[in-house]
């Protein structure tokens, strides 16, 4: 994955789940179809100032993007339990967080 945008081979996906767990900003949910999938947030301190919490148990909607052989990279993701979105890249994939202000 290059730094403005994502590789070639990148497949974007919609997902619909549930929280597992949330380790660093590895969040860990199982899809409606009983699929368990591992998804990475972006950086933490890009996490933590869009201020969204994540909780076991809490219903989400993921959007990103699937490569082989490396976790799902989210772009936007929403908490259904809390109603907080958190958006991570563009439809593109660059990532947010290095956009100059």
């Amino acid at each position: 994955m290059g730094q403005s945008s994502l590789a070639q081979n990148a497949t974007q996906v919609n997902y619909q789940g549930t929280v597992i767990q949330v380790a660093g900003t590895l969040l860990t949910f199982e899809t409606s179809a009983g699929e368990t999938i591992q998804a990475m947030l972006g950086p933490r301190w890009y996490w933590w100032e869009q201020g969204i919490s994540l909780d076991a148990g809490d219903r989400v909607v993921v959007e990103g993007f699937s490569m082989p052989n490396f976790y799902l990279v989210v772009s936007q993701l929403e908490n259904e339990t809390t109603g907080e979105t958190y958006q991570a890249r563009t439809p593109e994939g660059f990532p947010l967080w290095l956009q100059q202000p």
